[in-house]
């Protein structure tokens, strides 16, 4: 794993594939999602699809059990569409957007998933973040349920369009979004300035909280 920050007794990283602790993190994914009651428990404890060798998964660990506690993944479309490209039904503006881009100017972020008793999301998100900035990516989009956009937009300021229509994907209706960065970088500055200066600051030396 390349260690990216180290926050207050966290390491937070990049994992591929073939790292020796990926099925440590798939295992993170694959029980919460349980908990939330979006998938049943599978034997291998391990979510595949087609994009899980061409993502890169952030962790985290808790440094003080040396075990990861959290993580979600980064698609690209160089290896072919996004999820959200290939699952949903995408409005044509927005179809017409993604085609003057790039297939290295845009992503997919998705499969959050962070142990219970854990307050480190907001942590991953600045390992995201940060990793776009320095990859120049231009637009993020994703594909969630509701509760999701609810939490990004109440209390992280990431407001995202939406790009197509709901669909039952991955135990849940799932809302394809878009937004660029400047987007979100301007939504964030205004509805929730404080998680702005955490996603663009110096390493911090705490875990963000939610209000």
């Amino acid at each position: 794993m390349l260690i990216t920050e180290q926050i207050n007794g966290y390491e937070f990283g990049i994992l591929n594939y073939d790292d020796a602790q990926f099925p440590e993190l798939q295992s993170v994914i694959h029980d919460r999602f349980v908990i939330e009651g979006y998938i049943n428990p599978l034997p291998e404890r391990e979510i595949r699809d087609e994009f899980i060798t061409s993502s890169i998964y952030f962790c985290a660990i808790d440094k003080a059990f040396e075990r990861i506690v959290g993580g979600f993944r980064m698609i690209s479309p160089e290896a072919g569409p996004l999820p959200m490209q290939n699952e949903f039904s995408l409005y044509p503006g927005i179809k017409n957007e993604l085609s003057l881009l790039s297939p290295n100017e845009y992503v997919e972020i998705g499969r959050l998933a962070v142990l219970p008793g854990y307050n480190i999301a907001e942590c991953l998100y600045r390992q995201g973040w940060k990793h776009s900035i320095a990859m120049k990516h231009k637009v993020w989009t994703i594909s969630a349920d509701k509760r999701l956009w609810v939490l990004f937009r109440r209390y992280r300021g990431l407001i995202f369009r939406q790009s197509g229509e709901d669909r039952e994907y991955l135990g849940s209706v799932t809302t394809p979004g878009i937004a660029t960065l400047d987007e979100l970088a301007h939504s964030m500055k205004e509805k929730a300035p404080r998680f702005f200066s955490y996603m663009n600051g110096p390493t911090p030396d705490y875990l963000y909280s939610s209000p």
